[in-house]
C-alpha cells in the first residue's frame, strides 16, 4: 500500500517537472538576452573554448574565473556546460535555469504531500509555484542569482520535516549539508542559507522538537559540504575577495568585525536597507506591477487572498496542529518575512532573483490559506477557493502569453 502511493507521488512529481521543463524552456530565445545573463553565458563560452579551464588556467575550478573581477559558482556555470555539452542548446543558461525550475516544482509537491497530508494541496502547491510570476521569469533567465537555490532549500524543507517526524539525526544532517549547498549555488545563496538555517532552528526550538545533541550531526555534515570551498580558499586565497568576499562576508569585516557592527548601526545605511526590504511588500510590487507582463507581480493576484488566509489561520488556527506542523509552518511564515533581508543587504532595490525563496515561503503560506477557505466545509468557501484558482489561471495565461511573445 505504502509503495504504490509513493510510487503514485513518484509519477505525480515527473509529470509535473515535465510539464514545468516544458513551460520554462518553450522558446527560450525570447525575450532577448539580458544583461546580468552574460557572466553565465562568457562563462559556458570560456568553459568550452579552452577544455573546461577558466581564465586563469584552472582546469574545473570550485569558482570560475571569467575575468579579473568576475567570479561564478559552480552549480550555474558546471550545469549550463554540461547542458552546452550534451545538447548544444542556445542559450544554455536559460535552459539549464528551467531543468532546476522543473526539479523546484516537483519537489514543492513532495514537500506539501507531506506537510499538508494530502495530494490535492501537493498539486496546488505545486502548480501556484509553477505559475508564480516571479519564479518563471526566473526559470526562464539564464542570471546567476534566481531558480539555482530553490532545489536545495526544498530539499533542506523535506529533511527537516522528516526529523520533526521521525526525531532522525541523519535527517537533521541532510537538511544542514542541503543549506551549505546554496552557498555553491548563487552568488545570495551563503546569506539565504543562513536565514533559512536560522529561522529552521528557531521553528523547531519553539517546538520543542530540537536539542543541543541533535546539532551536532548537523553541524559535522555542514562542515563536511563546506570542506571543498575552505580548501579551495586555503589554495587559492586572492580568489576570497571577489567570491564570498563580494557574496557573503567581506574579508575586512572578518578582520575587524567591530566594523561591522558600526555599519549595521549606521543610520542612513539602516534607512537604506529598510526601504528596500519594505518595497517587496509593497502590494504594487507584490501582487500588482504595472510594468510586467499581464500586471503581474512577484504573485498573481488572486493569491493574494490565499496569503491573507494564511496570516489569518497562523493567527488564530482552525484546529490543533501538531508540533511539526507548527514548526514548518513557523519556518515559511518566518522565511517569507526574513527573504527580502538578502537583496538589502547586496543594496539592489527590487532584485527578486536575489529574494526567489519568497515565492516559494509564499506559495507554502498560500497553499495553507486554499486549505483554511476549504477547510470551513461550506458552499462560499467552495465555490471562493475554485473561482480564484480560476482568476490566477487565467492571470498565469496572459502573464505566460506575454512573457513568450515579448519583442526579440
Amino acid at each position: 500500500m505504502a509503495s504504490a502511493r509513493h510510487g503514485q507521488d513518484a509519477a505525480a512529481a515527473a509529470l509535473l517537472a515535465i510539464v514545468a521543463f516544458g513551460l520554462y524552456s518553450y522558446r527560450a530565445g525570447q525575450p532577448s538576452q539580458a544583461a546580468n545573463e552574460k557572466p553565465l553565458t562568457a562563462a559556458v563560452d570560456l568553459l568550452t573554448a579552452r577544455g573546461g579551464h577558466d581564465d586563469a588556467g584552472r582546469f574545473l575550478p570550485a569558482f570560475v574565473r571569467v575575468s579579473s573581477d568576475l567570479w561564478l559558482p559552480p552549480v550555474p556555470a558546471y550545469t549550463s556546460l554540461a547542458i552546452a555539452t550534451v545538447r548544444r542548446a542556445q542559450p544554455p543558461g536559460r535552459q539549464a535555469a528551467a531543468v532546476f525550475g522543473a526539479l523546484g516544482v516537483a519537489l514543492a509537491y513532495v514537500f506539501a504531500c507531506d506537510l499538508f497530508r494530502q495530494r490535492a494541496f501537493g498539486w496546488i502547491a505545486a502548480l501556484l509555484l509553477l505559475s508564480n510570476p516571479a519564479y518563471v521569469t526566473s526559470a526562464r533567465t539564464g542570471a546567476l542569482d534566481g531558480v539555482w537555490v530553490i532545489p536545495p532549500l526544498l530539499l533542506s524543507l523535506l529533511a527537516v520535516r522528516s526529523f520533526a517526524e521521525t526525531g532522525s539525526r541523519w535527517s537533521l544532517a541532510a537538511a544542514a549539508a542541503a543549506l551549505v549547498g546554496c552557498a555553491y549555488a548563487q552568488p545570495s545563496g551563503p546569506f539565504l542559507g543562513v536565514i533559512v538555517g536560522t529561522t529552521a532552528v528557531t521553528g523547531l526550538g519553539r517546538a520543542r522538537l530540537l536539542s543541543v545533541r541533535d546539532t551536532w550531526p548537523a553541524a559535522i555534515a555542514a562542515a563536511a559540504v563546506a570542506l571543498p570551498m575552505a580548501l579551495w580558499f586555503v589554495v587559492h586565497p586572492a580568489s576570497y575577495v571577489d567570491t564570498l568576499g563580494r557574496w557573503f562576508l567581506h574579508p575586512a569585516y572578518i578582520r575587524n568585525p567591530w566594523s561591522l557592527v558600526i555599519r549595521l548601526m549606521n543610520w542612513f545605511s539602516l534607512a537604506e536597507w529598510a526601504s528596500i526590504y519594505w518595497n517587496f511588500f509593497d502590494p504594487t510590487r507584490l501582487l500588482y506591477s504595472a510594468a510586467g507582463p499581464a500586471s503581474a507581480g512577484t504573485f498573481l493576484m488572486a493569491v493574494g487572498v490565499f496569503l491573507g488566509m494564511a496570516a489569518y489561520d497562523l493567527a488564530r488556527p482552525q484546529r490543533p496542529r501538531t508540533a511539526e506542523e507548527s514548526a514548518l509552518l513557523w519556518i515559511a511564515a518566518v522565511g517569507f518575512v526574513a527573504s527580502p533581508l538578502v537583496p538589502a543587504s547586496f543594496a539592489e532595490p527590487g532584485a527578486i532573483l536575489k529574494a526567489l525563496s519568497l515565492p516559494l515561503f509564499g506559495t507554502v503560506l498560500a497553499t495553507l490559506g486554499v486549505r483554511a477557505l476549504w477547510t470551513r466545509q461550506s458552499m462560499w468557501a467552495h465555490g471562493a477557493v475554485v473561482l480564484l484558482l480560476g482568476l490566477a489561471l487565467v492571470q498565469f495565461v496572459a502573464f505566460y502569453r506575454a512573457l513568450v511573445n515579448a519583442p526579440v
